[in-house]
C-alpha cells in the first residue's frame, strides 16, 4: 500500500500548489488538487468513483491534475492543471446536496479552480453544481458536454500516427480511414463517441468494458465487434485505444498489445511513465502521450472562459483542437525521433512541469 507520506511527498515535489480534502456530507469526501496556476486558473473535472480507498483517491487526483496542466500547454491555453474526485458511487450516491456542496466548496476558492465533467459526472450534474458556483463549465448554454470534442481530438491524433508510421496513403485530412483496424478498451462517454466516428469513416473496430450491458449497447448502434477486456489487448491491430479510467498500459499488459499504435482518450494510460514508455520504445510501438490527443474536451469548455485567447464556440473549439494536436503530436514524434527518446519523454521535454 502506497503511504500517505509517500504521496505527499510526492505532492509537493512536483510542485502542488493546494489540495483541499473536504466532506460533502455525514459520509462522501471530495478532494480537489491544484496542481499550477501559473499560466492561469487551474481547470480539470470533477471525477465521482468508489474508490477502494481514500489512499487511491488522493493518488488519482494529483495524477490527474498534474496530467491537467500537461495538456493545458500542450493545448497552448492559459491555463493551468487541476482536477476532483468525489469519493462514492454515482449510481447510488449522487444526489443534488452532493452536488450543491460540491459547488458552494469550488465557489470558496474564488476561481482558482475551475470545474467539468468527468467520469461519474455528466452535463446534467454540472448544471446542478453550477447552481452554487460561477467556476463551472461545460454547460448546456455554454459549449455543451466535452466528450465529442475530446473523441475528435484523438481521433486526429489517430490519423496523424497512422499517417506517419502506417505509411497508410488512404488516410487523408478528412477522409476515410478505410482498412483500419481498431481495438477499444473503454466504452464510456469519450470512448463510445470515438467507435462510432471511426466506423463511420471506414475503420474495423472492436470494443471491450467491464459494464457488459454498455459494450452491447454501443455494439448495436456502431457495429463495432464486441470482445472481453483481457483479449482486447492482444488482438492483432493497427490501433490500440485506451479510453478507461487510467493505468491501461503497464508492465503485465505491455507484452499483451499487439497493436502497432497506442491513441486513446484515458488520462494517465501509463502506470509508470518512464520506464512504461522506454518499453514500448523498445517493442517498437508508438505511443501517442495522452495529454497531448485527448486535449479536446479541455479545449472546448475552455472556450466558455473569459480569459484573453479564449471565448469561442463550439466550431472554433473544435477545429483548434484539431489544430492543437496536428502541431503537438508531430513535434513530439520529432523530438523522439531527433533525440532516440520515447514519445513520453520527448511530451515531457516540450510540456512538461518544468517548461511553462
Amino acid at each position: 500500500m502506497i503511504s500517505m507520506f509517500n504521496i505527499l511527498a510526492d505532492m509537493r515535489a512536483y510542485g502542488f500548489e493546494k489540495a483541499v480534502l473536504a466532506k460533502l456530507d455525514n459520509r462522501l469526501k471530495t478532494i480537489i488538487a491544484i496542481h499550477s496556476t501559473k499560466s492561469g486558473p487551474a481547470l480539470g473535472g470533477v471525477r465521482m468513483l468508489n474508490y477502494p480507498d481514500f489512499e487511491s483517491a488522493l493518488v488519482d487526483v494529483y495524477r490527474l491534475a498534474r496530467s491537467m496542466t500537461k495538456k493545458a500547454a500542450a493545448a497552448r491555453l492559459p491555463l493551468g492543471g487541476g482536477k476532483a474526485v468525489i469519493i462514492g458511487d454515482p449510481e447510488k450516491e449522487k444526489s443534488e446536496e452532493i452536488l450543491h456542496a460540491f459547488g458552494e466548496l469550488v465557489e470558496s476558492l474564488g476561481g482558482q479552480y475551475i470545474t467539468a465533467e468527468d467520469s461519474g459526472i455528466n452535463q446534467k450534474d454540472i448544471e446542478v453544481i453550477a447552481q452554487k458556483t460561477k467556476y463551472a463549465c461545460g454547460l448546456k448554454k455554454g459549449n455543451g458536454s466535452p466528450s465529442l470534442a475530446t473523441a475528435i481530438s484523438v481521433l486526429e491524433g489517430i490519423r496523424i500516427a497512422s499517417r506517419r508510421y502506417l505509411s497508410a496513403d488512404s488516410i487523408s485530412d478528412k477522409g476515410s480511414l478505410e482498412g483500419l483496424v481498431v481495438s477499444i478498451l473503454g466504452v464510456g462517454k469519450v470512448g463510445s463517441t470515438l467507435a462510432e466516428l471511426l466506423v463511420d469513416q471506414g475503420a474495423k473496430v472492436y470494443i471491450a468494458d467491464i459494464d457488459k450491458n454498455k459494450v452491447e449497447t454501443v455494439a448495436s448502434y456502431t457495429g463495432a465487434t464486441v470482445v472481453d477486456c483481457e483479449t482486447i489487448y492482444s488482438l492483432p491491430c493497427d490501433i490500440f485505444s485506451p479510453c478507461a479510467l487510467g493505468n491501461s498500459i503497464n508492465q503485465k499488459t505491455i507484452p499483451l498489445i499487439k497493436a502497432k499504435i497506442i491513441a486513446g482518450a484515458e488520462n494517465n494510460q501509463l502506470s509508470e511513465p518512464f520506464p512504461d514508455s522506454l518499453k514500448l520504445k523498445n517493442l517498437n510501438i508508438v505511443y501517442c502521450p495522452d495529454f497531448i490527443i485527448n486535449c479536446g474536451g479541455l479545449i472546448l469548455v475552455a472556450g466558455e472562459l473569459s480569459l484573453p485567447g479564449l471565448g469561442y464556440n463550439r466550431e472554433e473549439a473544435i477545429a483548434r483542437a484539431i489544430e492543437a494536436v496536428d502541431y503537438s503530436l508531430n513535434k513530439v514524434f520529432d523530438i523522439a525521433e531527433e533525440n532516440d527518446i520515447s514519445t513520453y519523454q520527448a511530451a515531457i521535454k516540450i510540456f512538461g512541469e518544468n517548461s511553462f
